[in-house]
């Protein structure tokens, strides 16, 4: 309990609102943190400011914060994608690291480490193999049953032919 007092103290409250930029109003606080070069707001704000020459101007200041919003939504957006990107890039590595191979446990087996020969290993690894070949074929197999029964139990495909007049034949 003393911790949760020592930790809610006005003066704690109060810089962690100056830090956010929220107590004076600061949006630059949040900005100096986040990885955009000063030279690029730098160079954005100069040109945004020759492009008004009327600051005083109402519709110029709502026109300098929305494109000044746009620019921060810009930078925060390439730095959203450029993370999902990694992610999903990682997310392929970790697949792609396979399945644990079938190894089987021996007989007198009452845990703790194992350690297997290579024998077992090149073992383990064949019937991986083969089960995948197996499930590959059941995948196939229920594709050409698919097949069938959007053909029509048809084994191939009835062509016509314009002006010849088709013919009746068993199994067609």
């Amino acid at each position: 309990m003393a911790a949760w007092e020592a930790s809610f103290k006005k003066t704690t409250i109060l810089k962690a609102f100056e830090a956010t930029g929220l107590s004076p109003f600061k949006p630059e606080a949040i900005l100096k943190r986040s990885h955009l070069k000063a030279t690029e707001q730098a160079s954005s704000d100069s040109e945004s400011s020759t492009l008004i020459k009327d600051r005083g101007d109402p519709r110029a200041q709502k026109l300098s914060q929305a494109f000044h919003l746009i620019s921060v939504q810009k930078s925060l957006l390439a730095q959203e994608a450029k993370g999902l990107k990694e992610a999903l890039i990682n997310e392929r590595l970790r697949r792609k690291q396979g399945k644990s191979l079938p190894l089987k446990a021996p007989e007198e087996y009452h845990g703790g480490a194992v350690f297997w020969s290579p024998r077992k290993v090149k073992e383990a690894r064949d019937r991986l193999q083969q089960q995948e070949a197996e499930e590959e074929q059941q995948q196939l197999q229920k594709q050409r049953q698919q097949r069938l029964v959007r053909r029509g139990g048809r084994s191939r495909p009835r062509i016509f032919r314009p002006g010849v007049r088709p013919r009746w034949r068993p199994g067609y």
